[in-house]
C-alpha cells in the first residue's frame, strides 16, 4: 500500500514540477520583456551614437545569457538546500533517518535548459522589437501597450485550456494533458487579463476606495494601466492557486479512495501477528481456549512471479491468501470492492471456494489488461501454473500489484501456516478484554495483536504523512505565485517614478504610495485567485487522472472545499504582504531624485 500511495505521489509532484518550470519561464520572460521595453530609451541613444539593430539586440542576448546563468547556479544551491529541508521533513514525519540526498541530474538539466531558452527568447523578441523603433519615437515616455489581438489570443487560449481540461485522456497521455492544459490556461488568462481588468475594477474600485481612500481608486487606475505586465502576475497567481486545487483534489481522492478501502475490506477485531510460526490448528485452539473470540480467518502473504503477455521475463507480485468463508456473502464478515462489471461478491466466493482461481487487484487490470474471465500464469512450487481470473477487486496491497486466492491453494505456493489473523469477537465481548485474553492464552508466541480501531488508523496516518512533502511543495508554488506578484508590482513602481514624484509633491503622502502600491496588489490577488479557483476545479479532474493512469488506482477527485474557503479569504492578505517590500520602496523614494533618474 506505501508503494502505491507512494507512486501516485511521485505522479502529482511530476505535474508540479513541470508547471513550476512552465511558472518560472514565464517569469523570466514577463521580467526581461519588461526590463528590455524600459531601456527603449537607451537603446534609442545607443543607436542614435554607434550601435546597430543587430548590435542591439546582441547586447539584450548577453545580458539574458549570463543572468539566466547567474540564475541557473543560484538555482542549484537554493534547490539543494530545499531539497535537504523537504527531505529531511520528510523522513521525520515518516519515521525514517535521512542520511543522502539524490540530486536528479536529468532534472537539473532541463531545467537549466529551458530557464537558458526562455530567458534568450526574452531577452531576443522585446530588444529585436526596440530595435526596429525609430530612436525619436523610442525616446518619448515607455508605456505599457498590449500586443494588438492579445485579449483574442488569449480566449482562444483559455478554450484550448478549457478542452484540455475536461478532454478524456486515457493513460499516460493524461500527465501531457495536465501539462498543456496548465500552460494554456496560464498563457490565456495572462494575455486576456486585460479585458477582465475592466469589470473586476468596476466590483474592486468602490470597495479599495472606501478601505483606502483616493489611493485605492488611483491603485485600481494603475492596475488597469500596467494590466500587459498584471497579466502575467495574475497568470502565476492562476496557476499557483490552480496547482493547489489540483493537486488537493487528488490527494483528497487519494485518501477518500483508501479510507473507503478500509471501511470495506479492512473488517474484523482483532488482528493477531507473531515474531514466530503460527502452530497448526492455531485456529481450533483459540475457539477452544479464548472464548471471547467468535470467528478466525487465517491470512497468507506470498510474493510470487507473474508473466504478464508483454513481459516474458515476469515481474513480482503479492499474493494473499484468504480463508473463502470468510468472504461468503450470507455468513462471512469479509467484504471487496469490486470494479464495476468485474465481478460480484458471488462469484469471488465461488472463485475462491474451488480453487485454482485468484481475484486481481484493479491495478493489474489497469497495468496489464487483466479482467474477470481471463487467466494469468503464476509461479507455483511445481512450476508455472494458469489460473483463471474470478474478478477485478480494489486493493492497495504490494502498490496495487495484487492478487487475491484461496487459502485452500497455500501448498501450491510454499505451504506453511497463515502469517496473520483475523478474528472476530463474541456478541457483548470487549475487544481490549480479548485481546488481552488472546496474548494470555498463547504466552509462547508472543502474539502482537491490534485492535481494529488501530490498525484502521495505521493506514490512514501512513497515507497522510506520504502526502506531507506535497502539501509542503504546494505552498511553495504560492509563493512562487506571490513572488510575481511583488516582481510585477516592482517593475510597475520603477516605470512610474515620475508620476509618483508628482504626486509625492502634490500632496500624497509615503503612507499614500503604501497603499497606491498595495491596492494595485490586491486588485492582481483577487482576480487571480478567483480565476485560480476555476482554474482549479477544472485541473482537479485531469490531475487526477495522471496520477491514476501512473498508479493504476480509481481515484476520483475530491474537492478540497475548506482549502478553496481558505484560499479565497486568504488572497487580499498575500495581496499586503507581496505588495509590502514595493510598496516600502516607492514610500521611501525621494521626490526629487524619481524627478531626475531613470
Amino acid at each position: 500500500m506505501a508503494t502505491g500511495v507512494v507512486d501516485t505521489l511521485q505522479s502529482g509532484l511530476q505535474i508540479l514540477a513541470a508547471t513550476l518550470i512552465a511558472m518560472g519561464g514565464f517569469m523570466a520572460y514577463n521580467t526581461f520583456a519588461a526590463s528590455v521595453l524600459e531601456r527603449q530609451r537607451e537603446f534609442a541613444l545607443l543607436r542614435t551614437v554607434c550601435l546597430t539593430r543587430r548590435q542591439v539586440q546582441r547586447l539584450a542576448l548577453l545580458e539574458a545569457f549570463l543572468v539566466s546563468l547567474l540564475g541557473i547556479v543560484l538555482g542549484l544551491l537554493l534547490g539543494v538546500g530545499l531539497s535537504a529541508a523537504i527531505t529531511y521533513f520528510n523522513a521525520v514525519s515518516l519515521g525514517f533517518e535521512f542520511r543522502t540526498l539524490v540530486v536528479p541530474l536529468r532534472s537539473v538539466v532541463l531545467a537549466s535548459l529551458v530557464g537558458v531558452a526562455v530567458s534568450l527568447l526574452a531577452g531576443y523578441l522585446p530588444a529585436r522589437s526596440a530595435s526596429k523603433t525609430h530612436p525619436l519615437a523610442a525616446s518619448r515616455a515607455v508605456s505599457d501597450p498590449s500586443p494588438r489581438g492579445a485579449p483574442r489570443l488569449g480566449w482562444l487560449l483559455l478554450a484550448a485550456g478549457v478542452a484540455a481540461s475536461v478532454a478524456p485522456w486515457r493513460g499516460l497521455t493524461a500527465l501531457f494533458g495536465a501539462a498543456l492544459a496548465m500552460g494554456l490556461l496560464f498563457a490565456g488568462f495572462s494575455l486576456s487579463t486585460p479585458a477582465l481588468l475592466k469589470p473586476t475594477l468596476r466590483v474592486l474600485t468602490p470597495i479599495l476606495e472606501r478601505v483606502f481612500g483616493l489611493a485605492g481608486r488611483l491603485g485600481s487606475s494603475f492596475s488597469l494601466r500596467n494590466a500587459t505586465r498584471n497579466g502575467v502576475a495574475v497568470g502565476a497567481v492562476v496557476v499557483g492557486m490552480g496547482l493547489t486545487i489540483g493537486v488537493g483534489a487528488m490527494v483528497a481522492g487519494i485518501n477518500a479512495a483508501i479510507r473507503s478501502w478500509v471501511d470495506t475490506t479492512i473488517v474484523g477485531d482483532l488482528f493477531v501477528t507473531a515474531p514466530v510460526s503460527f502452530p497448526g490448528g492455531f485456529a481450533a485452539e483459540v475457539a477452544a481456549r479464548v472464548p471471547e473470540v467468535a470467528e478466525v480467518s487465517g491470512v497468507g502473504l506470498r510474493i510470487v512471479r507473474f508473466i504478464p503477455e508483454d513481459t516474458p521475463t515476469g515481474r513480482s507480485v503479492a499474493l494473499i491468501l484468504v480463508d473463502p468463508e470468510r468472504f461468503n456473502p450470507a455468513s462471512g464478515f469479509g467484504r471487496f470492492q469490486f470494479i464495476p462489471e468485474q465481478g460480484d461478491a458471488n462469484d469471488a466466493y465461488r472463485a475462491l471456494s474451488a480453487g485454482g482461481q485468484v481475484l486481481a487487484a484493479n491495478t493489474m487490470r489497469d497495468r496489464y489488461g487483466v479482467s474477470t474471465g481471463d487467466t494469468v500464469t503464476l509461479r507455483t512450487g511445481d512450476g508455472y501454473a494458469d489460473f483463471g481470473v474470478g474478478g477485478v477487486v480494489v486493493d492497495f496491497t504490494g502498490g496495487g500489484e495484487t492478487f487475491v486466492g484461496s487459502l485452500r491453494d497455500a501448498e501450491r505456493f510454499g505451504g506453511g501456516t497463515p502469517d496473520l489473523f483475523v478474528m472476530t469477537v463474541a456478541p457483548g465481548a470487549d475487544p481490549t478484554a480479548a485481546r488481552d485474553a488472546l496474548v494470555g492464552a498463547f504466552p509462547e508466541l508472543y502474539l502482537d495483536v491490534t485492535l481494529n480501531q488501530n490498525y484502521r488508523a495505521r493506514i490512514l496516518e501512513l497515507t497522510q504523512q506520504t502526502f506531507t512533502t506535497t502539501n509542503g511543495l504546494l505552498v511553495l508554488a504560492i509563493f512562487i505565485a506571490s513572488l510575481g506578484v511583488a516582481n510585477t508590482l516592482g517593475m510597475n513602481l520603477s516605470s512610474r517614478q515620475h508620476e509618483v514624484a508628482v504626486l509625492r509633491t502634490l500632496g500624497l503622502t509615503q503612507r499614500g504610495v503604501r497603499r497606491v502600491v498595495t491596492a494595485e496588489g490586491i486588485v492582481v490577488l483577487v482576480l487571480g485567485t478567483l480565476l485560480g479557483v476555476l482554474t482549479g476545479l477544472l485541473l482537479s479532474q485531469v490531475i487526477t487522472t495522471g496520477a491514476s493512469a501512473l498508479t493504476g488506482y480509481r481515484i476520483t477527485p475530491v474537492y478540497p472545499w475548506r482549502l478553496i474557503v481558505i484560499a479565497l479569504v486568504a488572497s487580499p492578505l498575500v495581496g499586503l504582504l507581496a505588495s509590502l517590500v514595493p510598496a516600502r520602496r516607492a514610500a521611501r523614494l525621494s521626490p526629487v531624485i524619481a524627478l531626475g533618474g531613470e
